[in-house]
């Protein structure tokens, strides 16, 4: 099994992971870890490999394109929700360049 997702960096204070999870996905604060989730599911061998790098420059692409075609954008889904979703990409850069969030690839085998 290999999937992408979106963590709260670890070893964070209250505030941070508050900011981290604002800036995230819906899901993505989780009670568990994802190694332990995954071991419970019957898999091992669990790689898991840093690509926050990669999450940062697709992040700053989708914004940037939004940018780009910002009256299309605007007259399709209207002006606010323009506004919501450049300071949605905006906290979400600003996390990931903070370290608040991190993206990382799992692979995990049956065992």
């Amino acid at each position: 099994m290999a999937f992408l997702t979106i963590e709260v960096a670890g070893d964070l204070g209250k505030r941070d992971r508050r900011r981290a999870a604002a800036a995230g996905p819906p899901a993505i604060a989780t009670r568990s870890t994802y190694p332990s989730l995954l071991r419970s599911a019957g898999l091992a061998d669990i790689d898991r490999i840093d690509v926050t790098a990669d999450y940062r420059v697709t992040a700053a692409a989708w914004m940037n394109a939004r940018n780009a075609h910002a009256q299309a954008f605007a007259d399709e889904f209207g002006a606010d929700e323009l506004r919501e979703r450049n300071a949605e990409g905006e906290r979400r850069l600003s996390a990931i360049d903070d370290g608040l969030l991190k993206r990382f690839l799992y692979v995990a085998h049956r065992r």
